[in-house]
């Protein structure tokens, strides 16, 4: 994923040759995230981590908070491409669909590409930002039957219909799904 978006850094290896693990966990903010990831990660000496993050300034804060032994492995800037920027996006409503500030994000970007949208989509949003329906039902409403309005309207249909057919085409493997959304033929 690195390399397709430019980095020269080296790809990083498996050492142990067993398969790594993988957990969701949320935070109530991202302060709480940050000292809660470093807390657990000095916690943990003998083992490695991978941290993958939507943006460099928590990237540089959580490696402030790790201190002297966090190491960096990609490539900071990849993450100024809105394309990247969206794929992260559409993995954190994958990982959890009633992530109600990962489906904002998501639809935040224009309607066929990963260009921003007007002011974010603001107006349309704030539209359907009281409804209690969260996740695919949510997205689902959207694209169907939620009534949106406001500028930004149309884009946050076609980005709600969009997620709601990457939901459905994704894997279920989570290795699989990486590959799937950070796929270089997207690029």
């Amino acid at each position: 994923m690195m390399a397709e978006a430019g980095t020269d850094s080296p790809p990083m290896d498996p050492c142990s040759g067993r398969p790594g693990e993988t957990n969701f966990v949320q935070w109530p903010s991202i302060d709480a995230e940050i000292d809660g990831l470093a807390a657990y990660i000095r916690s943990q000496p003998d083992r490695g981590f991978l941290v993958m993050v939507p943006r460099r300034f928590i990237g540089y804060r959580l490696k402030d908070r790790i201190g002297d032994d966090a190491r960096t492995s990609f490539h900071q800037e990849v993450l100024d491409h809105k394309a990247v920027q969206e794929r992260f996006a559409a993995a954190s409503v994958l990982a959890d669909p009633g992530d109600r500030i990962s489906v904002r994000a998501w639809l935040g970007f224009h309607g066929i590409n990963h260009d921003y949208g007007t002011d974010r989509n603001a107006t349309a949003y704030r539209s359907i930002r009281e409804r209690h329906e969260t996740g695919r039902a949510l997205l689902e409403g959207i694209a169907d039957v939620i009534p949106v309005t406001g500028a930004g309207q149309q884009n946050i249909r076609r980005r709600a219909q969009q997620m709601v057919e990457l939901m459905a085409a994704a894997p279920a493997d989570v290795i699989d799904q990486v590959e799937y959304l950070f796929d270089p033929d997207l690029a």
